[in-house]
């Protein structure tokens, strides 16, 4: 073993010497076509988006097409979704209609030549969906197939109030899903703003309070996951988020909103492997299902409790509490506005 070590050492430093003479190191593989596709399929609205890029290197690197749409994005593509039972028979197939109307948030990359596909149509829980991309320059097919996370139901709160200023704070917990594995749960606190003097001059706003991710123990819907959310982490989320309003304006909490999202198990892997690395690789690894091609392919369900107030004492938290004092949270009694006094 030591003398093989020593001979791939040895073979290390000649071909260093043997290229000395040109101080330039080619580091880019010869030119392959990589399509990349992402979707999160949901069997409970009836629009579903898929995305589909493709992976550039060039002589100068990151650099080289970040700003090139024919880089980064294809003119046409044929993007199918198909959809079997459990016999495998397929059921229902939808052409993506190409959409030039979803934006792309501007970043590094160029959004000029973006586009997603659009797919049309309500899906069932109970079929498995296939994602089949077609390049017509060369015919090459690129697949993922996912199962679909089934309809699941949030069992906590179960009262028409919450109160994160409770002393076990707030409970938020939910029936595990069929074909579900990762979990993240939302509280989004809806309120209003406005002049103090002009309440018809209003705007609506939302500041959201997101959970960590919990992995389930099956996929069988069997069991309950419940997670707390207490004082500090919801009032100190809010303050994080919000700076007080400018002049006289004012803000008057109207209802919470909890949410709680479902994905499936290659969705679960994605997440838990792009997480950042803490030891000496920095790296993480990749991880796909996407045959032909890169990416992820995965399935996610929403269940929501909706217009949930708060309890006096969260409201008074909101508005007279440390965190929250001068954001210009208002409690409305029946005579007055009442408002905390930094």
């Amino acid at each position: 073993m030591k003398s093989t070590l020593y001979s791939l050492l040895s073979l290390t430093v000649l071909s260093i010497f043997a290229v000395s003479c040109d101080n330039e190191l080619d580091v880019n593989a010869p030119f392959e076509e990589t399509t990349v596709v992402y979707a999160t399929l949901d069997a409970s609205t009836s629009v579903n988006y898929i995305r589909v890029t493709r992976a550039y290197l060039g002589d100068e690197g990151i650099f080289g097409g970040n700003d090139l749409a024919d880089s980064l994005y294809y003119d046409s593509l044929d993007v199918q979704l198909i959809g079997r039972n459990q016999s495998g028979n397929i059921v229902q197939q939808v052409t993506a209609v190409k959409d030039p109307s979803i934006t792309l948030d501007t970043g590094f990359f160029t959004t000029q030549g973006y586009t997603a596909y659009r797919i049309n149509g309500n899906l069932n829980e109970d079929l498995v969906y296939e994602v089949v991309v077609t390049r017509p320059d060369d015919n090459a097919q690129i697949r993922a197939e996912t199962q679909m996370v089934q309809d699941f139901a949030i069992t906590q709160p179960r009262f028409p109030t919450v109160n994160p200023a409770g002393i076990r704070g707030q409970e938020v917990a939910w029936d595990q899903a069929v074909n579900g594995r990762v979990y993240n749960a939302n509280m989004h606190l809806r309120y209003v703003e406005f002049p103090r003097n002009n309440k018809a001059d209003s705007s609506r706003h939302t500041v959201t309070y997101s959970f960590p991710y919990v992995t389930g123990d099956n996929e069988d819907g069997i069991g309950e996951i419940s997670s707390f959310i207490t004082l500090d982490q919801f009032y100190g989320n809010i303050a994080a988020k919000l700076v007080p309003p400018t002049g006289n304006r004012i803000r008057i909490a109207r209802r919470v909103d909890v949410e709680v999202v479902a994905g499936a198990d290659d969705l679960a892997t994605y997440i838990n492997v792009s997480q950042p690395q803490s030891g000496v690789l920095q790296d993480p690894p990749l991880f796909t299902n996407v045959q032909n091609g890169v990416g992820i392919v995965s399935s996610v369900r929403r269940s929501f409790e909706l217009n949930k107030r708060l309890a006096n004492a969260s409201l008074e938290e909101l508005v007279f509490g440390d965190y929250t004092c001068d954001l210009r949270f208002g409690k409305v009694t029946t005579s007055d506005t009442l408002f905390c006094q930094p």
